[in-house]
């Protein structure tokens, strides 16, 4: 049915580029599906599943949760309908274009407990240039040139997770979700004090191939957070596998305070 639903999709942007569609989707949220793969994939109905129904296990009403790589605001709804009215979620999203639908979507699904921030997250306060995708894979954007994908640069401040947290007097995270093509160890380097502090929860993306242009291995996010009191694990559908020595990384891990 999926596979169906999405060459339906896909026939649609063929027929009609740039018209987008309401869709509603699990959990019962309202997206507007634009030419982009995310939709595509939403369209269709699956994506992140696994990862989906550990935030839905996890998350717990009061709860603060840390979007870092927000783009259009899919996780930070999710998370937002888990931590209701007396929890909240602080989304970060320095792309103007994806933050823009964000905030489309709060309307529609009338949520008012999530704030976005326009900020780069990393391991320095000051301005940087973003990489803005210009095709359907908008979930791309990034600090380093994207391989083979045509961009567009854009001007966008920066910030350390650790200075906002003080500066913002924001007393308790419960949960960090990180997705910022590559530059997830940079972001946790300038997240440390609040790691050390808070001891929240970590759901990060660890792709090689975003990794590459910045530099690192894999291995260093992993050996980072683990130095600070964490241990890692695989998805595997609602389930948590200890993370295997030597792991293919490839998707979303979790890391939890021992």
């Amino acid at each position: 049915m999926g596979a169906l639903r999405l060459r339906a999709r896909r026939l649609w942007n063929r027929l009609l580029p740039g018209v987008p569609v309401l869709i509603r989707i699990k959990p019962g949220l309202w997206w507007v599906a634009r030419n982009d793969t995310l939709s595509n994939y939403l369209f269709a109905g699956y994506y992140d599943r696994a990862e989906y129904a550990f935030l839905q296990r996890y998350l717990q009403p009061g709860m603060t949760v840390v979007d870092i790589g927000a783009n259009a605001g899919l996780y930070a709804m999710v998370a937002a309908r888990c931590v209701g009215a007396s929890g909240r979620v602080i989304a970060f999203e320095p792309s103007p274009r994806e933050r823009a639908q964000m905030a489309t979507h709060l309307r529609l699904n009338r949520m008012a407990n999530v704030v976005i921030e326009p900020f780069a997250v990393g391991d320095a306060n000051g301005s940087v240039e973003l990489r803005v995708v210009e095709a359907v894979e908008t979930g791309c954007n990034s600090l380093r040139p994207a391989s083979g994908l045509a961009t567009h640069g854009v001007q966008v401040p920066m910030c350390r997770l650790d200075d906002y947290i003080s500066q913002r007097q924001v007393r308790r995270v419960d949960l960090i979700k990180l997705d910022i093509e590559g530059g997830e160890r940079d972001a946790l380097f300038g997240a440390a004090k609040t790691l050390e502090a808070h001891r929240p929860v970590l759901l990060c993306e660890i792709e090689p191939a975003r990794i590459l242009p910045w530099g690192y291995a894999p291995t260093d996010i992993v050996d980072f957070v683990r130095g600070l009191g964490y241990e890692w694990f695989a998805l595997d559908g609602p389930d948590l596998i200890p993370l295997r020595p030597d792991a293919a990384f490839r998707g979303n891990y979790i890391a939890r305070p021992q």
